[in-house]
């Protein structure tokens, strides 16, 4: 029966935890292959409490025009196609961002993996199935599922936030060099491509991927991180507020990784995107006003201090002070900019901004941290 719509029950997300995203998703264990058979390691992951999954692709074409025509000649393909997918999802544990690629033991900088190359290009699958059905524990024939594919993914922004009356979030933006549409989910060719020539990785037998079955995601842990768990902590007053009586009401911290590609001739796709670099971390915050300190700007030409900021998401527990469940570390933070807010009926507000330097695997000076559970 065709599908009349498509809503967010029928679909689910998962990304190739290989190192590379033209390497192999399947590894035999035992028996089985391509159809990830008996024994079969599989390195797809599911991606939990995801919130909206958007993908698209782009196309830039070049016209090429001559004296004694309007019209162009023909509208060229000059540039590689690019795909792209945008994910949100609430934060419960580290999982997801672990599985994205991302260092969560809180000693290694947060995009260690990324910079040694050992968790940067992954595959991007979004899951669905027979309309009226739950994706998670589905167990429908594969011929009733299709499959959407982002080939050679990489992340080009993260954002953590929180606020009063949210649950905290992650998001991120993933660019891709191709997007396929599979009928099915099992033994399926993978969506990466060779950047060498453009072509399709090899269809045969580890190269290809089966979607595992959805599960929810929640069982042994909880389902979100509530604004009450939640504690933003900055090692030094900034000018004007009084660190310790900020009402804090939101927090978002943003680490952006935008990409290089490098092209070469011979070569239609990019061969590489490389990080643009020195990567700069902001985190916003806004907090209503109590106590103010004594200060001026222009003494921070002589004392222009660095911040040591922790944001901790806690596990429910009777009484506050629950297990750690996620950690953002942000050390050697600067304040850029700081905004104060007064009208009639609203409380004082201030909005603060800090930014820091995203330094290599091992530096503690400058950095971007994450630590968390997994479950």
């Amino acid at each position: 029966m065709p599908r009349n719509r498509i809503i967010s029950q029928s679909q689910a997300v998962y990304v190739s935890t290989g190192s590379t995203a033209s390497g192999y998703m399947l590894f035999p264990g035992g028996t089985g292959h391509a159809g990830g058979g008996a024994g079969t390691i599989n390195t797809l992951k599911q991606l939990h409490r995801i919130q909206s999954a958007n993908y698209s692709t782009n196309v830039t074409r070049t016209d090429i025009n001559q004296y004694g025509q309007l019209s162009s000649l023909e509208r060229v393909i000059l540039q590689s196609p690019t795909a792209a997918i945008s994910l949100d999802y609430l934060v419960a544990n580290a999982y997801n961002a672990g599985i994205l690629g991302f260092s969560v033991d809180g000693t290694a900088g947060m995009a260690s993996g990324i910079f040694t190359r050992e968790q940067d290009e992954k595959n991007y699958f979004v899951s669905t199935v027979r309309e009226g059905e739950d994706a998670i524990g589905n167990s429908d024939a594969d011929s009733t599922k299709f499959t959407i594919g982002i080939g050679n993914g990489y992340i080009t922004n993260f954002t953590a936030a929180g606020s009063v009356g949210n649950f905290s979030t992650e998001s991120v933006t993933i660019e891709g060099l191709n997007l396929a549409s599979y009928a099915g989910s099992t033994g399926l060719a993978s969506p990466a491509v060779l950047p060498s020539n453009g072509s399709r990785v090899s269809t045969l037998g580890n190269n290809n991927f089966t979607i595992p079955a959805a599960v929810s995601g929640v069982v042994g842990g909880i389902s979100a991180i509530r604004p009450g768990d939640i504690t933003v902590s900055l090692s030094n007053s900034t000018l004007g507020p009084v660190v310790t009586d900020m009402k804090i009401q939101s927090y978002s911290l943003s680490v952006p990784l935008a990409r290089t590609p490098l092209n070469r001739l011979g070569s239609p796709f990019s061969f590489s995107k490389e990080l643009q670099f020195p990567i700069q971390a902001t985190l916003a915050i806004e907090a209503e006003l109590g106590d103010m300190v004594e200060g001026d700007t222009s003494a921070i030409y002589a004392n222009d201090t660095e911040q040591g900021i922790n944001i901790v998401l806690r596990k429910p527990q009777a009484g506050g002070g629950g297990p750690i469940a996620v950690q953002y570390i942000i050390t050697g933070a600067k304040l850029e900019s700081q905004s104060y807010t007064s009208q009639i009926g609203q409380n004082k507000r201030v909005s603060l901004q800090f930014i820091t330097t995203i330094g290599g695997p091992s530096d503690n000076k400058h950095n971007v941290k994450i630590s968390g559970v997994l479950v």
